[in-house]
């Protein structure tokens, strides 16, 4: 099927009305996918509307928009009345909340997701450093309905009492409503304030589907799309949360305590007025919400199978290959499956069942497990024909397209506008914001949207605009074309790869074969991610067009970078030319490289349809464009509208990857080349992923994206909880085997962070803390990771688990009050508590209360007596008391002496489990006690479990006790659910002791935590010298972390304590959270003799303290004087104080005298460490010092500003002064100190090239030595200088010196001479104290008042206190130090200034400022004392004639002719007029007659060697003779790359490679010897020319050393005409060091008026210009190249004119160049840029 659209059928001018008669194949496809009764009614409707568009009446003239109006329309006014917002007030009887919260989202979150849903407070910013507005929240809703919200969400667990003091000023929450249908509303939280000071995450929201995501799929023809989906009722709302989320989640409006009464329930009590609540749930406002939402979600039913991690749908991943695909919205889960026909109508008669039903099984019983409801309403099952996520999918046809419940109205709207010609701004941001979501799944489509976008950028919401014509145009545009932006799924990819690309001159497009089954696979790793992408700039596009910009300055930031599968397929696959088309007209290589895709895309519509092709390019800027579908240039945007009719029409889709430059073999045909052939072989994976195996694909995918290709989200950290996942309160009993199955995945990643303590950690504690371990903290210790749920005083009385019996506390009451622990004593018995039997040291009772526990009664028999278990009315009493269901929690650690498997001989065995007979009558009773203790405690954990009562009891792994009867079923096996078994080394033991926890705990069933130590551990037998006890005794107290481990698991059951995360640190060996603090100070350090003496050390510099003791040697002179008789030591040492006044008089003299204040305040410190007890009394001095200060305020430095400096680098890099410029460079814009950088070395500096960071362009200095070092804690700091220029010249001077070289090998004094001497040149008065000290305030003024923050530019001072930076700011901001200057030192530092950005390599646009008459006699007096050259040579029948005069200190002239007979050479000597800035005159005669300019008399009378060594012989003794009367030292280099060659002046050597077709000259230059392949006469040349300046032998030159070699090239022109440019250039540096000056592009020389004609074999080039002349006298331009003429016409402010005529586009290179150098010769700054930009064009 092809498409022949006329170019201006889609532009934004024509009539809609007639577009249906430029797409007929886009009518036929239009009405393919209109089969839907809807679409069909609307379409037609659609019809009739565009019939009668053009007669429509609000329609404009396009004549009644001015120019200077958008193209979009003009303002016509604003809507006066308030806007529709979404937000209503809140009606409570329209909100309904289902059951309390029960869905516990911290097992499925990862790490640091759960980390920030448990602590958001932690993790949050301090509200006082938000220094922006803060929004102003509020319940949307009146008294009455608030109230009754408030009983709502607190009658469900949904509202909580927050105390005061929790509030966080105005960073508090409101609430309002948005409608949900026509009888309910959905509530939201209005979390503004508080989101501003959290990070929102952005991780598992990328792992959100998408309806862009479903466009990759591919239907075979036998196959349907089955769609299945459930979605979550309120699933925000089912979330339960920690205290500190409710207090996050704390409300603007408060009740007042009637009202909480009311709310609550009357036995709610509260000790303040008013009661301040908090939402204790997730909710839709929260910016973080999404994320813990999709986290939860996602690893809920990755971890119930419901999809494997490769049928993951995401918004950027890469669609599934198998036939399943799932995809996850917040609540909503999308199950997609390939099934074959034959195959779903089995199902459908019930013979076979479909995959995607089984996962959908497993999603709702994992919901079920999870707690969480499912809304029957939208979930549908098995569907060809379904709606989700905004589209249609119909399974059958294999359509999928915007939903019509959207589509329509949008499109019956976007008409309504655009028939009415108005259009308020909110309102067509809504439309463009429906309609962006509509062609998200025919990107190409947005490229009609431009206007209104334009349109967008209007900041007025209430603003009205008139339409223009073009914008109705593109709104009626959008609506037709919206139809289209449907997917058919059936379109199958194509066995071939496209790549593109453009020249100058051509575009073109190869194409190689490869399996359509690796096609598809390159397909869903092509590019997904669009990017704004516009024009390059003209350097960057001159670049570009050359091959030599870089792949990372194309986009920087945001750019594209291969990957190595797209490098694999450019290198190995066999291209083939297809095509290739000339480019006629000059255009932008971004569009024209667009362009070679597009006309692919064409040729591809021509002869396929329905098909998904795949594009390759290496154009950043076009693939920006092709992958978003839209670009932000007009240009590019034109283009992809143009192709809209070939890609819709023909059913095409694309699908785009990079290919670098150098990789694309579509560059070959674009240069005149033939297709180059692989580079390397088919991999190994080739065959078989050719035949759908892509095992071997997978597994070098894998190591080549490893460190390469980053993923936007690892499912695998779902997985990599560092700590036990414990469940909600409300979690079943047969819930904990699948609760135990989650928990062991977290055993692995929970070993790295428990660390083992130290042996001798262990040991200091000489008597055990009990199960508490003996480094225990005490009773009244707060716990490392837990707090109270609500506080106290806010539980209800009544609640259904407290209120205890009346027998329940009468048997409590009797137990002695030492065997309870709480946390306040006395405590009242309110409600049911924990029992620990055999409690030890009470290390699990003392945490269970710190977690929460309102009691714990402790049974220990060595603490007495009455505590005996065996006793059985002790018994009966527990039993009571579990039946009476007064306890919630029971621990027990029985006494396991007897069931011990250590005990030699063994007392028990597998077949005498209650014990061997025969046994001694003490070991026989040991054996008798532990068999009854077992059945007693058998008894008590059966009565525990049928009364609710969570429990848990521990003995040794291999423990007798779990081999009785009683036990052996459920315990005896190691794998058993019931079981938690861990190594005491997991928790910082010096011992392994695997120990073994039967329990019903859900938080602790199932959990394994087994030793992973690779050291040896303490073996327990025999006895501890320290303890004076045995091994065995020392380690039966439980470690802390272990400790607190089973107590948070039994909080979590039993409802005392929010379910949160693990504080791991409180869990390893440390006692506190503070590890390696004095009291935890971790490894022991292995002690070493440093040989140092500490009283060596000095804290202060010598050069202060030599100062200190010279002003306290003064003080002492003097008190001697004033106190002749009087000891002074002995006297001060007596009386501080006297000493004291002593010196306040002395400061006192020194003020009247003159003294400096400095001076005085080092003397008070010199006292102070002279005579200590001196300190004390030295608050009189200090006071001394503040009035000083008053009296003479501090003086700062004037800063110097920016202009100043670049004036000075400037004239000292004429002076070739280049390490001053360095170091001036780093101290200014690096804000440092001239002394610290001038005492750096090489070593010191840091560029991008020594880090090979291509990314970075700053340069980085490390100071060793710097002023603070004594009084700051970094040994080192850096300063970083990121000013483009200024790095770009500290590169060209320090980057390749030695290491160990001096940035400054001369020392301080010698700086400030060269200072103090620039300073003068440039006429700035002392007056104005710009010192090197100015350097570092004027950086910091500089950065102030450049926009940067205060915190920046302190980061950049290196300054602690940011009080000290604002006060100097304030101070020296506003002073000016260039304000008091003249006008013409201003003038001059302007001028100096612009040339800063010249010097290498930057541009500027800055024009120079005219210059007086005393600027022009100092340029004249700079450049005076060159004279000229002549000298004449004769060989033969050959005679030549060269002048030589230096073209820059006098009036210019036009230049004599160059005839030598050699046209070429003629060029050639040109290059010294143009680069050199001579004005040269070659004459020849041959055999008596006068050669004429560019002839060629010299070849066709065989004398061209002759001629060649004449001319250079003349010529070198014309420019001797010029040099005569001056004399210099120095060697100068100079490169000129052109094109791809580029030549140095190092040594001599052949030039130039031909042609292998066997070229033998350039122009008339042949070569002398076939087997010599070079231009052997440019040779002759050099030679003869150096030898001219007195030379004695070929490798001693005395005057001139010329030495040229090649360093690359292989086009001999070029390498020709780059040598003798490179001479020209080197030549004018040479003369220029005779001036020692090189102000030509500063000041320009006189007069203002040039001229320049020149002829080549192929154009006339006649150019000249009066910079004098006013603009309005604008000479012809006509070059003959339309961007050389639009360019100068832009920029010229001056007379120009311009001429070129012959085949200009043959010698544009010449043309451009004669243009472009005449005008930077007298032009200045200006003709720096025409120069540079004139290259680019």
């Amino acid at each position: 099927m092809q498409l022949r659209l006329p170019a201006e059928a889609l532009q934004l001018g024509l009539c809609p009305c007639r577009i249906l008669r430029f797409f007929p194949e886009v009518a036929v496809f239009q009405a393919f996918i209109t089969r839907g009764a809807i679409h069909r009614a609307a379409f037609d409707c659609l019809r009739c509307s565009v019939s009668s568009y053009a007669c429509s009446s609000p329609m404009r003239n396009r004549d009644d928009f001015s120019l200077d109006s958008l193209r979009s329309g003009f303002l016509a006014g604003r809507v006066e009345r308030a806007p529709m917002v979404a937000a209503k007030s809140i009606q409570s009887k329209r909100l309904a909340f289902s059951g309390a919260p029960r869905f516990c989202p911290q097992p499925y979150l990862d790490e640091r997701t759960a980390e920030i849903y448990d602590a958001p407070l932690k993790l949050a910013a301090d509200p006082a450093s938000h220094l922006g507005p803060v929004p102003k929240v509020r319940v949307f809703a009146d008294a009455q309905n608030k109230v009754s919200l408030y009983k709502k969400l607190a009658s469900t667990g949904r509202l909580k009492p927050v105390p005061s003091s929790c509030k966080r000023g105005p960073y508090v929450s409101g609430m309002f409503c948005v409608c949900k249908d026509l009888e309910r509303d959905r509530l939201i939280l209005d979390s503004r304030p508080p989101n501003i000071l959290e990070c929102k995450g952005s991780v598992w929201t990328n792992a959100m589907a998408s309806a862009s995501s479903l466009v990759d799929l591919c239907l075979q023809e036998d196959q349907v799309l089955v769609a299945s989906g459930e979605d979550l009722k309120d699933f925000f709302y089912q979330f339960q949360t920690t205290p500190e989320r409710a207090m996050r989640n704390i409300l603007s409006d408060p009740l007042s305590l009637e009202e909480a009464v009311e709310v609550f329930g009357p036995a709610f009590e509260w000790h303040e007025d008013p009661v301040w609540v908090g939402l204790s749930t997730l909710a839709m406002g929260d910016s973080n919400s999404c994320e813990f939402a999709q986290c939860s979600h996602l690893s809920l039913c990755r971890r119930k199978k419901v999809f494997e991690d490769d049928e993951l749908l995401s918004l950027r991943g890469r669609v599934p290959r198998g036939l399943l695909s799932v995809g996850i919205i917040i609540d909503d889960l999308v199950v997609l499956e390939k099934v074959l026909r034959s195959q779903f109508d089995a199902y459908k008669d019930g013979k076979m069942p479909l995959r995607s039903e089984e996962r959908l099984k497993r999603a709702l019983c994992a919901y079920s497990e999870a707690g969480l409801e499912v809304n029957h309403k939208k979930e549908f099952k098995a569907e060809l024909c379904s709606r989700f996520w905004g589209v249609e999918l119909d399974g059958n046809a294999g359509l999928l397209r915007p939903s019509s419940l959207r589509l329509w109205p949008v499109v019956l709207i976007t008409l309504r506008v655009a028939s009415l010609g108005l259009c308020s701004v909110s309102l067509l941001e809504a439309l463009a914001g429906s309609w962006i979501s509509m062609f998200s799944l025919r990107r190409r489509l947005m490229c009609t949207m431009e206007l209104v976008f334009e349109a967008l950028a209007i900041s007025d919401q209430k603003a009205v605009i008139r339409l223009s014509p073009a914008m109705i145009d593109e709104l009626w545009t959008m609506a037709l074309l919206g139809p289209l932006a449907c997917i058919n799924l059936r379109a199958q990819p194509t066995d071939f790869l496209v790549a593109t690309d453009s020249s100058l001159s051509w575009t073109a497009g190869v194409s190689a074969r490869l399996p359509k089954t690796i096609c598809a696979e390159v397909m869903r790793r092509s590019l997904k991610r669009g990017v704004w992408s516009k024009l390059l700039p003209p350097h960057k596009a001159w670049l570009r067009e050359h091959a030599l910009l870089s792949e990372g300055e194309e986009m920087p930031g945001e750019g594209y970078s291969s990957h190595p599968l797209w490098n694999l397929l450019a290198s190995c696959l066999q291209y083939e030319f297809n095509w290739r088309r000339p480019i006629l007209q000059r255009r932008h290589i971004n569009v024209t490289e667009l362009d070679a895709n597009l006309n692919a895309e064409k040729r591809s519509a021509a002869n396929l349809k329905h098909k998904r092709i795949l594009f390759a390019l290496d154009s950043q800027v076009a693939l920006g464009a092709l992958v978003k579908g839209r670009a932000s240039s007009s240009a590019l945007n034109d283009q992809l509208r143009r192709s809209l009719a070939h890609m819709l029409g023909a059913d095409l889709y694309g699908y785009y990857i990079y290919f670098p430059s150098p990789l694309n073999r579509a560059d070959a045909p674009t240069r005149d080349a033939d297709v180059p052939g692989p580079d390397v072989e088919l991999p190994n994976w080739w065959d078989s992923a050719a035949a759908g195996d892509f095992t071997l694909f997978d597994e070098w995918i894998s190591a080549m994206e490893a460190g390469v290709v980053e993923p936007e989200f690892d499912l695998e950290q779902l997985d990599a909880r560092a700590q036990p996942d414990f469940a909600s309160a409300r979690m079943k009993h047969d819930e904990a085997f699948g609760q135990a199955k989650r928990l062991h995945r977290s055993v692995g990643s929970l070993r790295a962070s428990l660390k083992p303590d130290l042996v001798s950690k262990a040991r200091q504690s000489d008597e055990p803390a009990g199960q508490g371990r003996r480094f225990d903290r005490g009773e009244n210790s707060p716990p490392a990771s837990l707090e109270p749920e609500l506080p106290p005083e806010s539980r209800r009385a009544d609640d259904e688990s407290g209120g205890l019996c009346a027998e329940a506390l009468q048997i409590l009451r009797s137990f002695n009050t030492n065997q309870f622990f709480a946390k306040t004593k006395p405590f009242i018995l309110r409600e049911a508590g924990a029992l620990d039997l055999y409690s030890g040291r009470f290390g699990v009772a003392r945490q269970l209360v710190q977690c929460g526990a309102p009691w714990v009664l402790t049974f220990e028999i060595e603490r007495s007596s009455s505590e005996d278990l065996l006793d059985p009315y002790v018994h009966s009493r527990i039993l009571r008391l579990l039946e009476l269901k007064a306890v919630k929690i029971l621990g027990a650690a029985i006494v396991c002496r007897s069931f011990t498997t250590a005990i030699t001989p063994p007392i028990r065995s597998k077949r005498n489990l209650r014990g061997i007979p025969g046994l001694a009558p003490a070991m026989k009773a040991k054996v008798t006690e532990g068999n009854s203790q077992a059945d007693n405690l058998d008894e008590v954990l059966r009565s525990a479990e049928a009364n609710g009562c969570g429990f848990w009891f521990e003995n040794p792994d291999l423990s007798w006790l779990f081999k009785q009867r009683k036990y052996a079923a459920r315990y005896g096996s190691p794998s058993s659910s019931s079981l938690f078994r861990f190594c005491m080394c997991r928790f910082g033991t010096p011992w392994k002791k695997p120990t073994r926890v039967g329990t019903n705990i859900p938080g602790l069933a199932g959990l394994r935590l087994w030793c992973k130590c690779k050291r040896n551990h303490l073996v327990l037998r025999g006895r501890s010298a320290k303890h004076k006890k045995n091994w065995t005794l020392v380690a039966q107290p439980y470690p802390l972390g272990l400790c607190k481990l089973i107590a948070l698991a039994c909080c979590v059951h039993a409802r005392w304590t929010a379910c949160k995360k693990l504080d791991i640190g409180a869990c390893c060996r440390s006692s506190s959270q503070r590890i390696g603090e004095a009291s935890n100070p971790g490894p022991r350090y292995s002690a070493a003799r440093r040989g140092l003496n500490l009283h060596g050390v000095h804290l202060r510099t010598p050069a202060t303290e030599a100062l200190e003791a010279r002003q306290l040697h003064v003080f002492i002179e003097w008190c001697k004087i004033k106190l002749p008789s009087v000891d002074l030591s002995v006297v001060f040492d007596v009386a501080p104080s006297f000493l004291a006044d002593v010196l306040c008089i002395y400061g006192v003299e020194q003020f009247n005298f003159g003294g400096a204040l400095s001076n005085f305040r080092h003397l008070v410190l010199a006292v102070q460490r002279w005579k200590p007890m001196f300190r004390i009394q030295s608050g009189k001095c200090w006071e001394i010092v503040g009035k000083w200060e008053i009296c003479e305020p501090v003086s700062h430095r004037p800063p110097i500003p920016e202009v100043v400096v670049k004036s000075i680098v400037c004239f000292a890099w004429q002076l070739r002064w280049y390490r001053f410029c360095g170091v001036t460079l780093l101290a200014f814009y690096g804000a440092g100190r001239i002394g610290e950088v001038l005492k750096c070395r090489r070593s010191d500096l840091l560029f991008p090239q020594d880090a090979l960071d291509e990314t970075s362009c700053a340069v980085f200095l490390q100071l060793k030595q710097f002023k603070s070092l004594g009084r700051q804690p970094s040994r080192v700091q850096h300063m970083k200088v990121d000013h483009k220029q200024a790095c770009n010249l500290l590169s060209k001077i320090f980057l390749l010196q030695p290491g160990d070289t001096v940035l400054y090998p001369a020392s301080a004094g010698v700086y400030r001479r060269r200072w103090d001497f620039l300073l003068k040149t440039l006429d700035i008065p002392a007056t104005s104290k710009l010192t090197p000290g100015s350097l570092r305030g004027g950086a910091a003024v500089h950065a102030y008042k450049s926009g940067k923050s205060v915190n920046d530019i302190m980061w950049s001072l290196r300054l602690r206190s940011q009080q000290t930076l604002e006060s100097y700011l304030q101070e020296v901001a506003a002073i000016g130090a260039l304000r008091d200057l003249p006008a013409d030192v201003r003038r001059r530092l302007y001028a100096f200034g612009a040339i800063f950005d010249h010097l290498f390599p930057g541009l500027s646009t800055r024009p120079p400022l005219p210059m007086d008459g005393r600027d022009k006699a100092l340029v004249k007096m700079w450049w005076s004392g060159f004279g000229s050259g002549q000298a004449e040579r004769c060989a033969g029948k050959v005679k030549i004639l060269a002048k030589v005069a230096d073209a820059t200190g006098s009036a210019a002239q036009p230049n004599e002719a160059i005839a030598c007979g050699i046209g070429y050479l003629d060029h050639m000597l040109d290059q010294l007029n143009s680069h050199g800035q001579l004005r040269v005159s070659v004459q020849a005669w041959l055999g008596g007659e006068k050669v004429s300019p560019h002839s060629n008399d010299a070849y066709t009378t065989s004398c061209d060697h002759e001629v060649a060594s004449s001319v250079g012989s003349a010529l070198g003794a014309a420019v001797k003779e010029m040099l005569q009367s001056r004399s210099s030292e120095g060697s100068f280099r100079f490169l000129v790359p052109l094109d791809e060659a580029l030549p140095s002046e190092v040594s001599l050597a052949p030039f130039g490679k031909f042609p292998p077709a066997g070229r033998t000259r350039i122009g008339s230059f042949r070569s002398l010897a076939p087997e010599n392949e070079g231009t052997c006469l440019t040779e002759v040349v050099l030679q003869n020319f150096a030898k001219a300046l007195n030379v004695v032998s070929y490798d001693h030159l005395l005057v001139v050393k010329t030495q040229v070699k090649k360093l690359r090239g292989d086009n001999a022109h070029h390498i020709v005409e780059a040598t003798f440019k490179s001479l020209a250039r080197c030549l004018r540096c040479a003369l220029d060091a005779f001036l020692q000056l090189d102000l030509r592009h500063a000041l320009p020389a006189v007069p203002r008026e040039t001229c320049k004609q020149r002829g080549t074999k192929e154009t006339n080039i006649d150019i000249s210009l009066n910079l004098d002349a006013p603009p309005e006298s604008l000479g012809s331009i006509s070059t003959g190249l339309s961007t050389l003429d639009a360019l100068l016409r832009k920029i010229s402010t001056f007379r120009i004119h311009a001429k070129c005529s012959g085949d200009v586009w043959i010698d544009e290179h010449h043309s451009t160049e004669d243009v472009m150098i005449t005008a930077p010769r007298h032009v200045g700054l200006l003709g720096c840029l025409l120069f540079c930009v004139g290259h680019l064009g």
